[in-house]
């Protein structure tokens, strides 16, 4: 990734996208491909969307998230609106500790820390789930502790929204 200028990402002998570290990184084309690039690797999650008054909002299994939708996200998603067969993908770097000034699409909520791995000027805190754990990035001295609750962040302007049927990226 730090060396290519065209990385080609292939799954069981087949080519499932072709592009720049940076495109691969950011618009990742499948759920393989999202869950492959970056280190720790991209958390999933089941969901559905909601709408509202013109917005939309993702539903997952632990959290309920009003969201901002670009454009482009809001008319890829208008057939899977209540529909069950979503995965929201967010990359551990776009969940982090609470910060005093709130952005648009950020929002916050509680999770019980499992593991903490210190990694220098990041520390990856490893969230439980039932049938999977979610990282999460906070500073070194933002407090993330094994076995006790921690206030994050998520930053929806980051998310990905796959069809699990498919494992294509709306």
């Amino acid at each position: 990734m730090t060396l290519a200028d065209r990385v080609v990402v292939m799954n069981a002998g087949l080519i499932e996208q072709v592009g720049s570290p940076n495109d691969l990184y950011h618009s990742p084309a499948t759920k393989f491909v999202a869950g492959f690039i970056g280190s720790p690797a991209m958390n999933f999650e089941p969901c559905h969307l909601e709408t509202a008054a013109g917005r939309c909002g993702v539903a997952a299994e632990r959290h309920v998230w009003p969201s901002r939708c670009r454009p482009t996200v809001r008319r890829a998603i208008r057939g899977h609106v209540g529909k069950a067969n979503l995965v929201l993908g967010l990359r551990p770097e776009h969940i982090i500790e609470t910060r005093p000034h709130v952005e648009p699409n950020q929002h916050d909520f509680d999770t019980m820390i499992d593991v903490v791995e210190p990694m220098a000027w990041r520390r990856w805190s490893i969230s439980p789930s039932r049938a999977r754990s979610s990282a999460a990035g906070s500073t070194p001295n933002a407090g993330a502790t094994a076995g006790k609750v921690m206030k994050l962040r998520a930053d929806l302007s980051n998310m990905h929204l796959i069809d699990d049927g498919t494992g294509r990226v709306l």
